[in-house]
């Protein structure tokens, strides 16, 4: 049988590995390269945006009930459509729809690349 000592010394010395590996894995800041913001006007249309390095892009929804759609390399939700350009230097297309609403709207974007993360603030004016 396993004495209590034992016992508490193996869970501590088990939680002490996952806190020295969980404090390797620390996302910085980074834009590299891409834009901190992008804006639109009332009538949509599309802007192509590039950076360094290729990016995972991940659109922070706030649950906001609107659907968001991950297919291949096309990002879409609610008035926003991201589509990734292959070739060359590593870029997306940024397509925003129509605003028929009199208020501004907004959607976060969050760039991963490896550890390292941005963020781009895209902004839609009302009609």
């Amino acid at each position: 049988m396993i004495s209590h000592k034992l016992l508490i010394s193996g869970i501590v010395s088990l939680l002490l590995i996952i806190l020295s590996i969980s404090s390797c894995t620390r996302f910085t800041y980074n834009q590299n390269g891409y834009p901190k913001k992008v804006h639109f006007s009332s009538q949509g249309g599309s802007e192509i945006i590039s950076g360094n390095y290729d990016a995972y892009l991940y659109i922070n929804d706030d649950n906001d009930g609107n659907s968001l759609t991950y297919e291949n390399d096309t990002v879409e939700y609610a008035w926003l459509k991201v589509v990734r350009i292959r070739g060359g230097k590593p870029s997306f297309e940024l397509t925003a729809t129509p605003n028929e609403n009199p208020t501004q709207r907004k959607l976060q974007i969050e760039l991963y690349l490896g550890t390292e993360y941005g963020e781009i603030t895209v902004t839609q004016k009302g009609r």
